[in-house]
């Protein structure tokens, strides 16, 4: 598989540059197809009504086509026998998405070396249908994804559809299928079943593996009407309503729907318990445990799985064909938008909660938040919904402390909303937006931009890194100063010649665009970026967003300090501050089904760091052997845990044939921690930095794990006494930590803090205080956190005999802890306590101060008296000698 995706990427590059022919060369270029490698490449566009599908347009398509993969993908994961999946990769490259298959053996020979089993392939053809398949898939597939079957017509595809279809006709290989005719359908209706001449079936087009969300479901057909009643005020730029065939694709995580279906089992659990306690009173706790347990979990299950085919367009109703089976399809909706309802009123607030309550786990980059996400059940199309309760966390932040300084309320809570995580989520919203923008700038007049990337790249980029457009006075001043730098060669051009059709706009009109597609991919005004006010510049960063939109692109820039912030200029064949010369290349970005399920788009390159990395593992004795180690180190029994570890260890490295992989990665940490907590710390640290290599090979050195791999290697190589080593990685952490999340993320002050603290223990006193008022002027969500960095502060200044200052400092504390904890909490106590002890220290000092600058006043008069008085003397003996002198003169006279 990993060579398979290498080849895939290759091909698709070769396709662009004209190396390999098309299959149909008559047809329009939209429909090309190609074959090379034994790999068939396709444009996940539009292909016409004729294609049994539900929606329409290239929108739709593209989502269709990720959809597909990641469900290929789930199928892969579950390794199902006598269920065959075809190698899928997605590869994006210069705004194209290509879809990169193997062959399903016998497909392009004619219709008699295959057979549909499942399914249609074109929209005039009645659904096939084959009993053994069914089986299959209710069986295996369904249970374990809570896939429910559902009687659907045979030609499930309404007159309106079938009308647009070229020529239509019932492909029935002989059978009579009458326009009522329903059968007992899993799964999606799209998805089909080929068996091939190799004699395996093969799945296609799995589409959906979870319903459509009800959430982006327009409130008429069935929806929610979530979004409708949230619309807002200053919404111009979000579509009223959501009529997007692209919203077709938009369907629920396995993972809510997972999270749904454990939810609803507790409950039915929890009410089994109080049932059985309220009718045996006198029943002993086995006799409820055995009442609850003999209770048909089983046929709860079975309720809750879920119709994948709800909300459909373009599909017939069973209404008054089958009544019984349509009253069921309505149930099925009813529970869909109960699944949507609960992750938009529970979900969604409990993530901006736990936030807010656990800073430390706010991710530091769009990859991580979006892993974040996804681990929850939540969608990257809720991005904005996540940010608008964000901000209206901020702003009840904000009147909370109006409200204290006014005097209306008398306390405050501990924590509040971090800064960072509505910068992190519009970066994210911007950066995606940002990508389709450019892929539809790369395409358009049929890729006329694309014949010149760079300058279409870097004009684009520096519209994004920019506050506002250079005058041409302004262009004229800074060509003059560069030109009188010889080294400066940021203004240089390699691509003078220029295409007609390409056009190049200006900043606002890019910016204009990339709002708009915010407002109707997230739903959402953007508050920080492209605003002029210096509190949303302030808080707009832009060194993240450039990183993050380069990852999603595939774009590579130079190495190089870029004026980012500045006034720019996107001219069609000088931009500022990104010039096309600092564009490196454009990779193709590839999504291979078979992924471990990590970020699904990620830029290929060809090497050691590229080796399977992200590839998912069908290995049952090496997960075995993890899990093993895991509840092993758990019970402390840190030598057979090390065994076990070091068995998954070898066990993937054999199957990769390399130790650059998520897997390998995931066992050497396991192997640190067991190794530290058996106080092996040597041992530990060594794995650790391998740990480090790998993951840096893997994802590069500036990721979120390798940000982790630093900071459990500070921590151990202090515990082992290497104090510089540990410093080192401490300080790479608080550099990654600020490249990859801006300089307010919450963990910042924290780090710095800590830092603090390695330089107290040896001693450093002035450079512990300096990096502890550095963190305090990091901007961070726990009161308390601050309060306790004011009192550190507050004990060095008294350490260093500054009382004064530690009173100010230890005021400040007293007051926080006040205010968020109460008088009567224990830390409020101690700093009262500790305040009117540097108060009494600091009136003794100050007392003593005055003391000793009264004495030394007086003695400052004293000396002053004894020294007048000696210039009196020495002025009278003077006199004294001058008069004796004159007297002698005389009488030599």
């Amino acid at each position: 598989l990993g060579d398979f995706g290498d080849a895939a990427a290759a091909g698709v590059v070769a396709i662009f540059k004209g190396q390999i022919g098309p299959m149909n060369p008559n047809e329009n270029v939209r429909s090309h197809v190609y074959l090379h490698n034994n790999i068939f490449f396709s444009r996940a566009v539009d292909s016409g009504a004729d294609t049994f599908k539900l929606g329409q347009g290239d929108a739709f398509a593209r989502k269709s086509a990720l959809r597909d993969a990641s469900c290929v993908g789930a199928l892969h994961k579950l390794d199902i026998p006598g269920m065959h999946t075809l190698a899928t990769v997605l590869v994006d490259y210069l705004g194209v998405r290509m879809v990169c298959q193997s062959i399903v053996p016998g497909i392009l020979l004619g219709e008699k070396t295959h057979q549909i089993l499942y399914g249609a392939v074109e929209s005039s053809s009645p659904l096939a249908w084959d009993k053994d398949m069914h089986e299959k898939l209710d069986k295996n597939l369904g249970k374990s994804m809570m896939i429910a079957s559902r009687k659907v017509l045979r030609t499930p595809l309404n007159d309106d559809r079938i009308e647009k279809v070229s020529s239509p006709e019932n492909k029935s290989d002989g059978e009579e299928i009458t326009k009522d005719d329903v059968i007992d359908y899993f799964g999606s209706v799209e998805m089909k079943a080929i068996r091939g001449s190799d004699h395996r079936s093969y799945c296609l087009d799995l589409t959906r593996l979870t319903p459509r969300d009800a959430n982006w479901v327009p409130h008429t057909e069935g929806g929610t009407g979530n979004w409708e009643r949230n619309l807002g005020k200053n919404t111009n730029k979000i579509p009223s309503d959501l009529q997007d065939d692209e919203w077709v694709m938009s369907i629920l995580r396995p993972e809510l729907v997972m999270r749904f279906t454990s939810m609803k089992l507790q409950e039915k659990t929890a009410s089994s318990k109080s049932k059985a306690n309220s009718d045996e009173d006198n029943a002993s706790e086995k006799q409820v445990e055995d009442a609850v347990s003999n209770d048909d979990a089983q046929d709860v299950l079975d309720s809750l799985r879920m119709n994948l085919n709800v909300f459909l367009p373009h599909l017939k109703t069973l209404e008054h064909v089958d009544n019984a089976e349509f009253e069921k399809i309505k149930k099925d909706e009813e529970l869909a938008r109960e699944v949507a309802a609960v992750l938009w009123d529970k979900i969604l607030p409990e993530v901006t909660k736990a936030v807010k309550d656990a800073p430390g786990q706010v991710p530091v980059d769009g990859k991580s938040l979006t892993e974040f996400l996804h681990d929850r059940g939540v969608n990257c199309r809720y991005l904005g919904r996540l940010a608008s309760l964000a901000s209206e966390q901020e702003r009840n932040d904000v009147q909370e402390e109006k409200d204290l300084i006014a005097g209306k309320i008398s306390s405050i809570p501990r924590r509040s909303m971090p800064f960072c995580w509505l910068e992190l989520l519009e970066c994210e919203m911007v950066a995606r937006a940002a990508k389709h923008v450019l892929d539809k700038y790369l395409t358009e007049n049929g890729g006329a931009s694309a014949a010149q990337v760079s300058k279409t790249v870097a004009s684009f980029l520096s519209a994004l890194m920019s506050m506002s457009e250079e005058s041409a006075a302004d262009t004229e001043h800074r060509i003059e100063k560069i030109n009188s730098n010889s080294d400066d060669r940021s203004q240089l051009s390699l691509f003078e010649s220029s295409v007609a059709n390409a056009v190049v706009r200006g900043r606002n009109e890019i910016w204009t665009e990339i709002e708009n597609e915010v407002g109707r991919r997230f739903r959402y005004t953007l508050r920080l970026y492209n605003k002029k006010d210096q509190v949303s510049m302030s808080r707009a960063p832009l060194i993240p967003l450039l990183r993050r939109v380069c990852q999603r692109s595939g774009i590579r820039l130079f190495a190089k300090e870029y004026n980012i912030g500045s006034k720019g200029l996107c001219d069609a064949n000088i931009s500022y501050p990104i010039s096309a010369s600092d564009i490196v290349e454009v990779l193709p970005i590839l999504r291979h089904a078979a992924n471990d399920g990590r970020e699904s788009f990620a830029p290929f390159s060809n090497g050691a760091d590229a080796a399977n990395s992200s590839l998912h593992i069908l290995l049952n004795e090496a997960k075995q052997a993890y899990d093993a180690a895991t509840v092993l180190l758990n019970e402390k029994n840190f030598n057979l845990a090390l065994e076990y570890i070091q068995e998954a260890t070898t066990l993937y490295q054999r199957i990769t044939d390399s130790p650059l992989h998520s897997r390998v990665s995931k066992c050497l940490d396991l192997t640190t921690l067991i190794l530290y907590q058996a106080k092996e710390y040597e041992m530990s640290a060594n794995h650790a930095s391998k740990a480090l290599a790998v993951s840096m090979q893997i994802s590069g050195f500036d990721s979120a794990d390798v940000v982790g791999a630093h900071m459990v290697l500070s921590h151990v190589a202090l515990q082992s006494g290497h104090l510089a080593t540990s410093i080192k990685h401490h300080r790479s952490v608080l550099y990654l930590t600020e490249l990859l999340a801006g300089p307010h993320h919450t963990e910042l002050s924290a780090l710095y803090h800590k830092l603090s603290g390695i330089y107290s223990d040896v001693g450093s006193v002035f450079v512990a205080l300096r990096f502890l008022q550095t963190a305090m002027t990091r901007k961070n969500s726990d009161r308390v956190f601050q309060a306790v960095l004011n009192r550190q502060v507050a004990q060095i200044y008294a350490r260093l005999g500054q009382l004064r200052l530690a009173v100010e400092k230890e005021k400040e504390t007293f007051h926080i802890f006040r205010m968020t904890l109460g008088n009567d909490h224990e830390f409020t106590k101690s700093s009262k306590e500790m305040l009117q002890e540097y108060m009494v220290a600091a009136q003794a000092q100050g007392k003593l101060l005055a003391e000793q600058e009264e004495k030394q006043m007086a003695e400052a008069n004293a000396n002053a008296i004894a020294d007048e008085i000696i210039a009196d003397e020495i002025a009278e003996e003077k006199r004294k000698k001058k008069k004796k002198n004159k007297s002698k003169a005389k009488k030599k006279k």
